[in-house]
């Protein structure tokens, strides 16, 4: 399943139009989607519970971080969360609330306490064992042999990686004022967690002319070649870039 986000698109689409009535058509369904992620992509790894990706499905074949807890996908549930929480309270639905409230407190627990990187001062994945779907292509042209994440090499286990993405930027789209309050980022910490935002209009980090870098240029193993149409690791991608720039607002 790709990484995606129906509730939050639909409680924004709520705060512009006023779908009462949709709203309580869809809710049931969302709900579900929602349960139904938990119970695929939520696992304990090496004492953390945090919601995992395939690069390959979280639009980011061939990534230098590979696949693992993320902040995208992590982000999403939270924003899921918050969303659905509005939902119910708008229906009148308060059975699932608690459930609702835990989901987006677990989900931002997690990735302000265990996803940020202080030495490279930005949020990063935590791979996670095992192949992903991409290592088929990794190990067809290495060209890096010695970066982490290349189909043979492994970056450190249950550690944040030691590389910035665009990726990263992902808690700032879900961190917009809403009607359930909810932002993954709260006013009181973005002092703490602005610090990643000059990387944007660095050239070594994502500044680029044609946009911004999926990867940082000053990177070791930024934009490594495969011989895959799709490689994420270097050259800008347009899902990414649409994700940073409605973040940006918020800082």
């Amino acid at each position: 399943m790709y990484t995606s986000w129906f509730a939050w698109a639909t409680w924004q689409r709520h705060m512009v139009v006023g779908s009462v009535s949709f709203i309580k058509n869809v809710f049931p369904d969302l709900l579900e989607n929602a349960r139904m992620w938990t119970k695929t992509h939520r696992g304990q790894y090496g004492g953390r519970a945090c919601y995992w990706q395939d690069e390959g499905y979280d639009a980011m074949e061939v990534s230098i971080s590979s696949s693992g807890c993320r902040p995208t996908i992590n982000s999403v549930m939270f924003g899921e969360a918050v969303a659905l929480l509005g939902m119910a309270k708008l229906i009148g639905n308060s059975s699932v609330e608690d459930e609702l409230r835990s989901l987006q407190e677990e989900t931002r627990r997690f990735m302000l306490e265990q996803m940020w990187n202080p030495r490279i001062q930005s949020f990063a994945v935590i791979p996670l064992p095992g192949p992903s779907s991409q290592t088929p292509f990794r190990q067809f042209t290495p060209h890096h042999p010695h970066c982490p994440g290349n189909g043979s090499a492994s970056w450190p286990q249950n550690e944040t990686v030691g590389a910035r993405e665009l990726l990263a930027f992902m808690p700032w789209y879900f961190s917009l004022p809403t009607a359930s309050g909810g932002q993954l980022i709260p006013p009181s910490e973005v002092a703490k967690f602005e610090t990643m935002w000059p990387q944007l209009f660095d050239e070594q980090g994502f500044a680029a002319r044609w946009g911004l870098r999926t990867a940082e240029l000053r990177s070791p193993c930024y934009n490594f070649s495969y011989e895959h149409s799709d490689c994420w690791n270097g050259r800008p991608g347009h899902t990414r870039l649409q994700e940073c720039s409605l973040g940006l607002p918020t800082c």
